[in-house]
């Protein structure tokens, strides 16, 4: 609906011009799940981005994101074979520092479990 499309027109907005995937509909758990990225790498450059965006690695449970062309790239690059569930793999990449990954954060969304 309306919130939705809002919630997804302001994160294009913010986006880098470098993101290579943008999560919107997500569940993941910060601590833990960092190998390339350190708390500090988290945030956003800005107030006003970090309040709609955050850096991540790794997620699941995912629902609805948008792939850039580059990424899109890479991923097909690295889907040879696909030997496991596209969450998860689209998640390992990203863990491993192969994509740039975004979430797009909610009203109501909070430090310690991430979900959107």
């Amino acid at each position: 609906g309306q919130q939705f499309s809002a919630r997804l027109a302001l994160a294009m907005e913010r986006a880098p011009a470098d993101f290579d995937v943008l999560y919107l509909g997500w569940a993941g758990f910060r601590a833990g799940n960092l190998k390339h990225l350190g708390e500090d790498n988290l945030r956003a450059p800005d107030e006003a981005t970090g309040s709609v965006l955050r850096r991540v690695e790794y997620v699941w449970t995912t629902v609805a994101y948008v792939i850039s062309p580059t990424g899109a790239r890479k991923l097909l690059d690295a889907a040879r074979p696909l030997n496991q569930p596209v969450d998860n793999f689209m998640a390992w990449e990203a863990r491993e520092g192969r994509l740039n990954s975004f979430v797009a954060l909610a009203d109501g969304d909070e430090d310690d479990l991430w979900n959107g």
